[in-house]
């Protein structure tokens, strides 16, 4: 099987993955919901976990790995048995360290709050559920070591499921919560800080069976002075500060967002958290994919090939986000009905959130290319560029969220994440463009015009199929079917016109599917 082929294999597992996870995760927030609500018990458990959580979005989710297996596949293309060994033990030896030291000196800080400071209710609760929260930092941040190690051999499989895991243990917890119902919120509290902390150590466990079939052992040692290590460390500082953005421009559209009115900040919650799937299954499984396979390349200086796995990568990323885009875009509406207007969230929260969504849509292949643009310039060791033009985004976004918010309210703040996020792809692009001379740019852009092309054409079908058959005042199941319906006869447009026009990335999609489907069968 060609690299390309078992790179889009390895993306639509873990697209499967993450798929599965997002569903599991709804099911979670919604049984944490019902259970607890919105009141004090919840607002605690929020706080506690914050920490925690933040470290499992950077660790868990990039970070770690573009540093770190960058470093090691150099290590294996080198065919230095010893030096890979020693790097991976000396690399999770020091996670081990620094990690604990971290967790015992947060455990020292909740102890002087709890006994020396007169705190309330809801603030004691969360220091005192931090005891038990804090530590899953241990286990997550050893889970995503022994995930790059794993990616670096090129397996993709075990470290993919581990995202499930807290879900289903979180799930689980909610459900134990049955057999307790006479229990405060105060106490069920526990169970499900417990069911975390147990998620942390399964999410680990689990890939140490497969770390040993590639044979790596581990002892421990600590040696700061190891090459890797420092080169780990020196590639990892300036992708944290470039990962860290992406919470802090949220932070910050929402912080402006709160000064604008009732239900501004909560649309802009609501549509990013659509926006968020398909950048979740298609853009971050395949950004995820190709860096062991661009590090590799770019350790063996071979650049022509190099190329030629971004190119591929980038366009299939733009087959498949630039007609979700045009979906989103005009299934806005009807979306965001379906998905969200009940109870409380009226038609105006439908229109607030379809207006953040759209603006939100338009810069959904920036995004998308972003999470392949970055993985190139981790591969060849540079980390430092993604993260001044993270930065750069950064500042551009509160600019443009400045300027549009005046009149355009939420709608604005969406539209300036979507025009900075652009840029940031066009500064990305043009570095890459200067470091590598040529980028197969022209393959490219024709197969970005002609998806555009044709996602317009299915753009209009869809817009169409719902203003033929949609009824006002219908209920919520004949909604559900006129959208799916919708849905449909668009990739059945898009799917036509693709072969029509001879899209060749369609065909290799086809094709990488259809061959994991033989092996399985």
């Amino acid at each position: 099987m060609s690299s390309n082929k078992k790179i889009l294999k390895s993306a639509g597992f873990i697209s499967l993955a993450t798929m599965a996870s997002r569903v599991l995760g709804m099911i979670r927030d919604i049984g944490s919901a019902w259970i607890f609500g919105t009141g004090m018990v919840w607002d605690a458990f929020i706080g506690a976990f914050m920490l925690p959580n933040l470290v499992r979005r950077i660790f868990g989710e990039g970070a770690l790995n573009a540093a770190l297996v960058p470093v090691l596949s150099e290590s294996l293309e080198e065919k230095n048995e010893p030096s890979t060994r020693e790097l991976i033990s000396v690399v999770i030896s020091s996670v081990v360290v620094i990690l604990t030291v971290l967790v015992m000196a947060m455990f020292v800080i909740i102890y002087i709050f709890l006994e020396y400071f007169h705190l309330d209710e809801k603030t004691r609760l969360l220091f005192e559920l931090s005891y038990v929260l804090f530590p899953y930092v241990i286990f997550i941040c050893l889970a995503a070591v022994f995930m790059g190690i794993l990616n670096t051999f090129r397996h993709f499989t075990v470290p993919a499921l581990f995202p499930i895991v807290l879900n289903v243990f979180w799930i689980m917890a909610l459900g134990c919560l049955w057999f307790v119902s006479d229990w405060s919120l105060e106490k069920k509290i526990w169970i499900v800080c417990w069911g975390i902390l147990g998620a942390g150590v399964v999410q680990m466990a689990m890939q140490i069976p497969m770390l040993r079939r590639f044979k790596v052992s581990f002892k421990f040692r600590i040696n700061r002075h190891h090459p890797g290590v420092r080169k780990i460390a020196r590639l990892f500082i300036p992708v944290v500060i470039g990962t860290a953005i992406v919470p802090i421009n949220v932070f910050i559209t929402r912080v402006i967002a709160h000064f604008l009115g009732v239900g501004i900040q909560s649309s802009l919650y609501f549509s990013e958290r659509l926006i968020q799937l398909p950048l979740g299954i298609v853009a971050t499984p395949m950004g995820q994919v190709i860096l062991p396979e661009l590090s590799r390349q770019a350790t063996r200086k071979d650049f022509d090939k190099l190329r030629e796995t971004f190119s591929f990568s980038m366009r299939q990323v733009l087959l498949l986000t630039i007609p979700m885009m045009a979906g989103l875009i005009v299934l806005r509406r009807p979306i965001v009905r379906v998905l969200f207007e009940h109870g409380a969230f009226g038609q105006h929260s439908t229109f607030l959130t379809s207006q953040a969504l759209m603006y939100y849509a338009f810069g959904l292949v920036a995004y998308a290319s972003i999470r392949i643009l970055t993985p190139v310039f981790y591969a060849m060791q540079d980390t430092k560029r993604p993260m001044i033009f993270s930065c750069v985004g950064m500042l551009m976004n509160i600019v443009f969220s400045l300027i549009l918010m005046r009149h355009m309210r939420g709608a604005g703040l969406a539209l300036a994440m979507s025009l900075s996020s652009s840029f940031q792809a066009f500064f990305l692009l043009a570095a890459l463009k200067k470091k590598l001379n040529n980028l197969d740019d022209k393959k490219i852009l024709t197969v970005f015009v002609k998806i555009l092309a044709i996602s317009c054409v299915m753009a209009v079908c869809c817009s169409g199929f719902m203003e033929l058959f949609s009824r006002e005042g219908a209920g919520i199941l004949y909604q559900v079917v006129i959208l799916l319906g919708a849905i449909g006869a668009g990739m059945a447009v898009f799917g036509t016109l693709c072969s029509l026009f001879k899209v060749s990335e369609l065909k290799n999609l086809f094709e990488a599917l259809v061959a994991k489907r033989a092996k399985r069968a």
